[in-house]
Parts: C-alpha cells; structure tokens; sequence
C-alpha cells in the first residue's frame, strides 16, 4: 500500500488526469444510458399482489397511490421506543433495549 501511495504522489498529475477521465467517462456513460427508467415491478402469486389486486377494484380511484406514514414517539424522540397498536407488552421489538 506504501508503494502505491508514494506512486500516486510522485505522479500527482497523472493520478489527477486518471480522475478526470474516470469522472467524465461515468458522466458520458450515464448520459449514454438515458433516463429511460421503469418504476414497475410484480409479484405474482403472493398475498400482496392478490391483496393489491382486491384494493384496486374496490377503490379504483385510489389505485397506485402512495402516502407518507409518520410515527408519533412519547419522550425524548432519540431512539426507537413507542406503543405496541395491540396492548402493552405485545411487541418487544420496540422498546429500547439498555440506556
């Protein structure tokens, strides 16, 4: 490692040059590429799917639509405790375990 370093640094213009070669050519690459990108992807056959498939033709007004979810915390808000929606002691996954 010692050597590649004291190669680099007595090659300051070379490493610098290899940089920027490396720079615009993943610039040129991407921009080869295009922004032709697909945001879709299936399951078939799972519970999720099938239960998809039922909220889509009870509410197809609503179908594909996403929401953001926010969780309330009681206390100091720094780590991860909470309540369980299912009664007290039901999920130790969420209290906060040592200090």
């Amino acid at each position: 490692m010692a050597a590649l370093a004291r190669w680099c640094y007595r090659h300051r213009l070379v490493v610098l040059l290899l940089w920027l070669g490396a720079l615009f050519g993943l610039g040129a690459a991407s921009s080869a590429a295009g922004t032709n990108y697909a945001n879709v992807f299936s399951l078939p056959n799972t519970d999720s799917t099938t239960a998809y498939d039922l909220m889509e033709k009870a509410f197809p007004e609503r179908a594909g639509d996403t929401d953001t979810v926010v969780w309330k915390v009681d206390g100091d808000g720094g780590g991860a405790s909470g309540t369980s929606p299912y009664g007290p002691g039901s999920s130790p996954r969420w209290r906060r375990s040592g200090g």
